[in-house]
């Protein structure tokens, strides 16, 4: 089915999992707010970080569920809903952080996290094993919609990139 916006409040949501649950609606990414103390940290210790570009999308948890092959997107802290059906069919359940964007008609969900891969955390894990841990393909049904892991970049690959960018675009 196309997605849908729940129209009542979110603390009334039904999902397979949330049933008879509140929605927590505190829910957001890390996001390390950048200061002069923390650059100059973070420009000697460089090898330490990863970057993800930003592509400005609304803030969105999603849930992969197995049982019913549908993958839930959690956008405005749970204020929004949308199921969407799976054409691939997946072997785990994932709960995954990322950015709902759209662009020309074609809406993206970009993963730049995953947080739990069946009923195992992967927060104890570095960036790169958590993306890794999606293993399986995320196929919407839906053709307006795809799905795109983000690509976590050493701040070397960063700078490469943004000159090849620039460069492209003279």
């Amino acid at each position: 089915a196309m997605p849908c916006h729940v129209a009542r409040h979110r603390s009334n949501v039904a999902t397979p999992w949330t049933t008879g649950q509140r929605l927590n609606d505190q829910v957001s990414p890390n996001v390390v707010n950048m200061t002069h103390a923390k650059y100059a940290y973070v420009r000697h210790h460089w090898t330490d970080y990863l970057m993800l570009t930003k592509t400005d999308g609304v803030h969105c948890v999603a849930f992969v569920h197995k049982a019913s092959q549908t993958l839930y997107l959690y956008l405005q802290k749970g204020r929004s809903c949308m199921a969407v059906g799976l054409a691939v069919p997946v072997s785990a359940d994932y709960v995954l952080d990322g950015e709902f964007y759209t662009k020309d008609g074609i809406a993206t969900f970009y993963i730049f996290d995953v947080y739990a891969k069946g009923d195992a955390s992967t927060l104890g894990d570095a960036l790169p094993d958590r993306l890794a841990a999606l293993t399986d393909p995320l196929t919407p049904a839906h053709t307006n919609l795809r799905v795109v892991v983000k690509t976590a970049l050493t701040l070397s690959e960063y700078q490469r990139l943004f000159r090849l960018v620039a460069a492209d675009s003279t």
